[in-house]
């Protein structure tokens, strides 16, 4: 993959560049998918285009800010936000069950102790017991001395999530102030972004990476140093947002999975999969949540319709169409909304 310097957009030309290819596979056979797209959620300026790759399937950003400018794109993101903490006796209640059920479930050894949260869970939350392996990014239980790494780990929340369940958890995020918000959490969290870790080689049993391979300018190399860093039959878990979705389809160039200009690769189930296993990793699997339908949806049409999400309803129409997504990803994984694929270094 090469880049130059990019034409001029909207102003920005002297912090992008301008891709020869496809950023997964280096084909030129491209077409325009999306021309003049905004900022509609974060308010990054410039207008941007996203393309199509005739080869491999995958959408990408070009122009694109380049390595060392993308951070303006992230200065009013929500990751500088500070979420609220939940205040009220119920919802308190309902973090710790759910804490106390995951730990029996998925945590190390069988915490009889916990057995209470099964009750609750059974009679009062039974979508939890549903969607909990999704919620933990489908780990597996660890065993003693499991280390994972969370890369792009933000303010660390879920890598205190899964040390109570008897991980050894390492967090790798190129925001400094989230990095501080983890560190002053007593995370073992660093500074720093893929490829370029600076991490010990075969050093962690699973590496996650929770919506961030579509933030990378060069995915192909991040997967060669996700397979440096796992030991020998160590697993890798990527969740991203699938460019061939029902909402992609239906919403065009307001559906949430684009995000320019910080969404730079947006890969379908297929590519992916090609791409981990180009990189030397076996035994990929796909996951799917048809849920999650409804929060795109949700954010999709408030872009169109320029309301806050949080203010806004869907009308009758996309309701129906709600329901014909929930039911076309649960027969087809290529056509939801967001998908995870894990794979497996193999062994030694």
């Amino acid at each position: 993959m090469s880049v130059q310097s990019s034409p001029m957009i909207s102003g920005l030309s002297a912090r992008t560049e301008m891709l020869q290819g496809c950023p997964a596979c280096d084909s030129s056979s491209v077409s325009l998918l999306h021309a003049d797209l905004e900022d509609r959620l974060f308010g990054c300026p410039g207008k941007w285009a996203m393309w199509e790759c005739r080869a491999c399937g995958i959408a990408f950003l070009n122009p694109r800010l380049r390595p060392d400018t993308i951070g303006e794109a992230y200065l009013t993101y929500y990751t500088h936000r500070v979420a609220p903490k939940p205040r009220t006796l119920r919802v308190r209640f309902r973090n710790l069950v759910i804490r106390a059920y995951a730990r029996r479930h998925l945590g190390l050894g069988s915490g009889l102790h916990l057995k209470w949260a099964d009750w609750i869970v059974k009679r009062r939350l039974p979508r939890v017991s549903e969607g909990l392996l999704a919620d933990y990014r489908y780990l597996p239980r660890p065993w003693r001395g499991a280390v994972l790494l969370d890369i792009g780990c933000g303010d660390g929340e879920f890598m205190r999530r899964v040390e109570r369940l008897g991980w050894r958890a390492v967090g790798l995020e190129l925001d400094p102030k989230a990095c501080a918000v983890a560190s002053a959490r007593e995370l073992n969290v660093t500074t720093g972004a893929v490829p370029d870790t600076g991490l010990p080689a075969e050093s962690f049993d699973v590496i996650t990476l929770h919506h961030v391979i579509e933030h990378v300018h060069d995915p192909r190399a991040v997967l060669h140093e996700l397979f440096r860093l796992a030991k020998p039959n160590g697993r890798i878990i990527l969740t991203t947002p699938n460019r061939r979705s029902f909402g992609a389809d239906l919403f065009g160039r307001s559906w949430r999975g684009l995000e320019p200009p910080r969404h730079l690769v947006l890969f379908t189930p297929d590519a992916l999969v090609k791409a981990v296993t180009d990189a030397g990793f076996v035994r990929p699997e796909v996951q799917v949540r048809p849920e999650l339908a409804q929060f795109y949806f949700h954010q999709s049409h408030a872009i169109a319709s320029s309301i806050p999400p949080d203010s806004i309803r869907l009308p009758a129409y996309l309701e129906i169409e709600l329901k014909r997504a929930y039911s076309a990803a649960k027969e087809n994984r290529n056509r939801a909304e967001e998908f995870t694929v894990i794979a497996t270094r193999s062994g030694m």
